[in-house]
């Protein structure tokens, strides 16, 4: 039997993934025949006995992971096309060569980022990235979208992303193109973890106005992505207001003419001090002459 089990469920309540810890027992084949399953990853826990995938595998079902556990024998139809990973058991002690017994199979797919192929190559300045739209540089207002029940699992799903891009620009009412994502990852929480980066359009600067609706939009779930990536939080990043950079863009004549007239200011102030000394050491010196204070 199960020890428990965790289910990552969409809106509707069927699991598209399941993936936890801490199991033991027998697998039930009925496991397996969820019709929108599409990944089964259980891998480091206590299964044993005959791992069995059945005959009504979900035809969505993709990735079946039981990596280091405790099976002795496998059973597969050949109704079942996709991954299946079990290095680490018994059974690929007797079957070293099959393929789901070797360790390097299938690597995953490269995780989805946007596009800057249009652009030229370069580096921007500290705190701005290169946005997809106008291939200039400017400051992004940035931060990292966690969804929690994706429908999906693949990272690399350039058609799903690419919706969310253009969802993101279309609702929060930015100009098309304006979106930049990188480097979706499952983390361990098993959220999607997604970098996202919304760039402005008329300068290299949100207002402070922008900043904050976009902001609000995101953080009280006021932007509803695509249905298949399911609920989200955003935790955004702090973002660089032009103000903090105005002391560094002063130009090259200012900085010289406050200088100057931070030298001026203080010889004044010594000629001051000086100038105050001499007529006290005179008034001493003429009290002095007329025989003392009365």
């Amino acid at each position: 039997m199960l020890g428990w089990i965790n289910l990552t469920l969409s809106c509707d309540a069927k699991p598209r993934i399941i993936q936890s810890g801490r199991l033991y027992g027998t697998v039930p084949m009925k496991l397996f025949s969820s019709p929108q399953l599409q990944q089964v990853i259980l891998d480091g826990n206590a299964f044993n006995g005959t791992l069995d995938l059945g005959r009504s595998i979900s035809s969505e079902l993709s990735m079946v992971s039981f990596k280091d556990n405790d099976f002795s024998s496998v059973t597969v139809t050949s109704s079942y096309n996709g991954t299946l990973a079990l290095a680490g058991n018994p059974v690929c002690d007797h079957l070293p060569n099959t393929a789901y017994c070797n360790v390097t199979q299938h690597a995953p797919s490269r995780a989805y980022t946007t596009s800057l192929v249009k652009c030229f190559s370069g580096a921007c300045p500290p705190e701005q990235s290169m946005s997809p739209q106008s291939c200039g540089c400017a400051y992004p207002y940035q931060g990292v979208m966690y969804f929690r029940a994706p429908f999906f699992a693949d990272v690399g799903n350039g058609t799903a992303f690419q919706e969310l891009e253009s969802k993101l620009w279309t609702k929060l009412e930015l100009s098309p193109g304006s979106v930049a994502l990188q480097d979706p990852f499952f983390n361990s929480d098993s959220y999607m973890q997604v970098q996202v980066k919304l760039f402005p359009s008329g300068g290299p600067y949100f207002n402070r106005t922008e900043v904050m609706r976009i902001g609000f939009d995101l953080s009280n779930q006021t932007f509803k992505p695509p249905k298949e990536f399911g609920p989200y939080y955003f935790i955004a990043s702090p973002y660089p207001f032009p103000d903090r950079n105005v002391p560094a863009s002063k130009s090259k004549g200012a900085i010289i003419g406050i200088a100057v007239g931070c030298g001026v200011l203080v010889i004044a102030l010594v000629g001051a001090a000086v100038y105050a000394l001499t007529q006290r050491r005179r008034a001493q010196k003429a009290t002095e002459e007329l025989g003392g204070p009365f």
